[in-house]
């Protein structure tokens, strides 16, 4: 089975490892069509589950046995690590045609678009992720939709979550494939 960008981007943006009694592969986010797309591709029979947190409503799904050894492999084999991990990388073994529907997906998952500035409206994306994930990202974004290197700035100061904005129009709607 082919995974392909988006399920991946998915899969690295929002899975994680638990352990019980077993180790579980989890998939938790607050939009439920999410969870049920990785349900649908991957054929999972397990119900998803409704909970709350304290960022406000969530949805999990719990993923065993075959398909998360088949995940896993997949996810090892791109250089995972486990989203509280001290770094984080981009995946190392994507195909070409993978990079932009895994940019895309991570960056509707992790990422806020506002408008700022003095009255002026004008709009602003913010990309999400570790220091060693964003710079690598940087790179990729700039590779492949031509968008400027951006400098990775601090969310919060002890903290290792960083963020990359882009404000200018062309490469907001690039980065959003929409228009604004």
């Amino acid at each position: 089975m082919q995974i392909t960008g988006r399920i991946l981007g998915i899969l690295w943006a929002i899975g994680y490892l638990a352990e019980d009694k077993y180790t579980f592969f989890y998939i938790r986010h607050k939009n439920k069509s999410i969870i049920e797309e990785i349900r649908q591709f991957f054929n999972i029979k397990s119900k998803i589950i409704e909970g709350e947190s304290f960022t406000g409503k969530q949805y999990k799904l719990k993923i065993t046995s075959t398909t998360k050894d088949l995940i896993m492999k997949e996810l090892l084999n791109q250089g995972w690590t486990p989203r509280n991990s001290s770094a984080r990388y981009y995946p190392k073994n994507l195909q070409p045609d993978q990079h932009k529907d895994f940019i895309f997906t991570w960056i509707e998952i992790h990422s806020s678009f506002d408008y700022h500035g003095c009255g002026k409206g004008k709009q602003r994306l913010r990309v999400y992720g570790n220091k060693t994930f964003i710079e690598e990202l940087n790179q990729h974004i700039h590779r492949i939709f031509g968008c400027g290197i951006k400098k990775p700035q601090i969310t919060v100061k002890g903290t290792n979550t960083y963020a990359l904005y882009y404000q200018n129009k062309h490469e907001v709607e690039c980065l959003l494939e929409r228009k604004l």
